[in-house]
């Protein structure tokens, strides 16, 4: 996957961060042609998405109907999960793989991808949120390799929908309050790539 962003960053743009830069610069629209890129951080953020949305309920439907019981909502906040919907593998075909090349493919569920959230509700800031993604990886993947450092691995699997606690121990999960964020800060070890088109 990492081969495969430095390949289309450098065919989209050119060898070499800073005449990357300096193209971005003179045509930030190139950007837009990172597919490749954009279907990483989608992928990423199928499993990782970044907030949450709330409402309040509506003063006309006090109960929210769920499996065929109604539950009520009187003076509750309503909080949509979009992580059990990303990882439902009756919405996204094997949902539990990483598969950044599913948003290029027909039967991709466009309406079910919603770390930003969607409708009256959504984020306003997606598209500069997609774009500053873009160009730090733009910036970054060619010159850089990463590892999360001081990994403690889990024994068992803690949740059903993921196993990547026993790689990245607690670490595979977000803290969440109104917003997500890594935890622990995801401390890296970086070092110079060696990598060479």
């Amino acid at each position: 996957m990492v081969r495969k962003l430095r390949e289309e960053h450098e065919m989209v743009f050119t060898k070499g961060v800073d005449e990357s830069f300096q193209m971005l610069q003179n045509d930030p629209y190139r950007l837009n042609q990172l597919e490749y890129t954009t279907n990483v951080i989608k992928e990423v953020l199928r499993f990782y998405p970044i907030g949450n949305t709330a409402r309040m309920e509506h003063p006309v439907d006090k109960f929210l109907s769920y499996q065929g019981q109604q539950y009520s909502t009187e003076g509750k906040m309503i909080c949509p999960v979009q992580l059990a919907m990303h990882m439902n593998d009756d919405v996204f075909q094997n949902a539990r793989q990483f598969d950044p090349d599913r948003y290029a493919r027909e039967d991709f569920p466009r309406h079910a991808w919603r770390p930003f959230e969607r409708g009256p509700r959504g984020c306003l800031g997606q598209p500069l949120a997609m774009d500053e993604l873009k160009i730090a990886l733009l910036l970054t993947v060619r010159d850089f390799d990463f590892t999360c450092a001081d990994l403690e691995p889990s024994k068992t699997p803690r949740v059903g929908w993921t196993d990547w606690d026993l790689t990245f121990g607690d670490r595979a999960f977000q803290q969440f309050v109104f917003e997500a964020r890594p935890r622990d800060g995801m401390p890296m070890t970086v070092k110079r790539s060696t990598w060479k088109s």
